[in-house]
Parts: structure tokens; C-alpha cells; sequence
């Protein structure tokens, strides 16, 4: 799914000088200029799946995105922001999108839909409904995102009421 998105935000990013990727140390988008995200550099250094795009250290900032601190950065500083298959798994989605609409100018978002969330299996052929560490079934309504918790205390197991 990252490369879907890397295709739908490509375009739109020719201008961008500076591009934030928000919580993507596991696979870094490859317009980003920075990273946000709760684990270090050094840990992103080490991932064999990182992918291709080389970040300095100097961009990437260590931080936990749902604190009630400030993203340490100033107002409308990154031209694009991305955020992609971070929002279901926070726990204060709506935290981190107040920060994204502060630091960014414009930017683009990606979850998975709520029907992938309440398809059974989609783990490797797990008997659960869709990823277990999801906290979120996200839809877009009248143009606004929409934030349910994902009921967890669904039937584990097929057959289960």
C-alpha cells in the first residue's frame, strides 16, 4: 500500500522543498526531507526494509506524536506532509492531525478502509478481523476524516458470537 501512496502524492510534490513523513520509520517515503517518528535514527539505520531514501540525521526528530507536546516544529514549516498507515494505530488520531494541519501546508493521509478492518483473515490467514493492532476504523465523511475504535472485543475466532 506505501507504494500507492507514493504514487498518489508524487505528482504534487515537484515544488515541495521540505516533506515530513509522520511515523514511517518502517518505510520511509521516498520524497521525505524529514522524519518524525517514536523511534531513533539509529534503530531506522538498522531496518533492512527502509527502503531506499537516505534521511539525515540531522532531519529526523525522535518523538512521540501523541504527546501533548508540540511537533517541534514552527507553523506551516514543511510544504508537504505525509502520513501514511499511522492515524489507525495512535492512540490520539485527532491530536496528530491538529499538528499536521499546524505544521503543514498541504499533505496527504492513507489507512486502511474499514472494510479491509472488518475482513477476516487479513494477517497472514489469521482468525481475526482485520489487523490486530489497530485502534481505528477510518472513513472520510462530507470531506472530514472519521474516527471510530475499532471494536476489539469482536469474535475472535470464526464461528465465535
Amino acid at each position: 500500500m506505501r507504494a500507492e501512496a507514493e504514487m498518489a502524492v508524487g505528482l504534487r510534490l515537484n515544488d515541495a522543498k521540505r516533506i515530513l513523513d509522520v511515523g514511517g520509520a518502517g518505510c520511509v517515503s521516498r520524497h521525505a526531507t524529514h522524519v518524525i517518528d517514536r523511534l531513533p535514527y539509529e534503530w531506522w539505520q538498522a531496518w533492512p526494509q527502509k527502503g531506499t531514501k537516505d534521511i539525515s540525521p540531522d532531519n529526523w526528530f525522535v518523538h512521540d506524536i501523541c504527546s501533548s507536546a508540540l511537533f517541534p516544529f514552527p507553523d506551516k514549516f514543511f510544504d508537504f506532509v505525509i502520513c501514511s498507515h499511522t492515524l489507525e494505530d495512535v492512540r490520539d488520531p485527532i491530536r496528530v492531525c491538529e499538528e499536521l494541519s499546524r505544521i503543514g501546508k498541504a499533505g496527504y493521509i492513507e489507512t486502511p478502509s474499514p472494510l479491509t478492518e472488518l475482513t477476516w483473515g487479513r494477517e497472514n490467514n489469521a482468525p481475526w478481523v482485520g489487523y490486530c493492532h489497530h485502534r481505528w476504523l477510518v472513513s472520510v465523511e462530507y470531506n472530514e476524516l472519521v474516527f471510530r475504535l475499532k471494536p476489539h472485543l469482536m469474535p475472535s475466532h470464526k464461528g465465535q458470537s
